[in-house]
């Protein structure tokens, strides 16, 4: 008889832990962030405190619709005398992003942050910014003779958990190299607890000799805690392997 009590406990601590590992962790806004990387300068934005997503696991991920912004930065570049401050603005993400991959290390996906640009000084200009998704936005300044000061294009991507690699087309940063190396980082457990670190590895080109090519990328970490019902059964069935454990050791 002993042996089928103890049986149906364990049977009814397995039924309480199970559900854990299949239920979604919840995003922690107060703990997610945004950084753009401005002419070597990172740029930060925090998460919106509203934002809702979840995580089913190390390979699921969801951020939901302004997830990020609004906000602004001011970013001031010392490799250039054209540009003498950068003013970056983002509005909030109209869509959600998913992100998904068959490895933890391959997941990705495309959440769309926009915004604009505002670079000053001896030329000034209005760059629209698209951070996320594939893309390609132009910006142009001219003298008052009709000739070009200062011509921008910058290239967007989309979101990825491993390693990529930004390449100069055969033209070179500021510091001689035509390739960096950006990439993010999976922490999420299989139940989805952890965090999840996604980069978009954007570019831009300018007009400016040495500063040609200037990788852009932006780093997007996204926090998931279990939800309190989760923690509860978690607890539940540690208390029930307890009980069972107890009930084994008397006489």
């Amino acid at each position: 008889m002993r042996k089928v009590v103890s049986g149906l406990m364990f049977g009814a601590a397995v039924a309480l832990l199970a559900p854990v590992a299949a239920h979604a962790a919840a995003l922690s806004p107060a703990a997610s962030s945004l950084t753009l990387v401005v002419a070597g300068t990172n740029a930060s934005f925090p998460a919106n405190l509203t934002a809702t997503g979840n995580a089913g696991s190390n390979l699921t991920a969801s951020c939901g619709a302004a997830c990020f912004g609004p906000g602004k930065v001011t970013v001031k570049p010392s490799n250039t005398a054209t540009i003498k401050k950068i003013i970056v603005s983002i509005k909030a993400n109209t869509a959600a992003g998913h992100f998904a991959g068959t490895t933890p290390g391959n997941v990705h996906g495309v959440m769309l942050i926009t915004g604009l640009a505002k670079l000053r000084g001896a030329v000034s200009l209005n760059l629209p910014v698209g951070i996320g998704k594939a893309g390609t936005k132009n910006a142009t300044a001219f003298t008052g003779s009709g000739a070009v000061a200062l011509g921008i294009t910058a290239i967007g991507a989309s979101w990825q958990a491993g390693v990529a690699k930004i390449t100069g087309g055969g033209k070179a940063t500021p510091k001689g190299a035509k390739t960096v190396t950006v990439a993010g980082k999976n922490n999420l457990t299989p139940g989805g607890a952890g965090s999840l670190t996604l980069v978009a590895p954007g570019k831009v080109y300018t007009t400016i000799g040495a500063d040609a090519f200037i990788p852009s990328p932006a780093f997007m970490t996204l926090t998931f805690v279990p939800e309190p019902g989760t923690l509860l059964l978690l607890g539940s069935g540690i208390a029930g392997l307890a009980l069972i454990g107890r009930k084994r050791a008397s006489p």
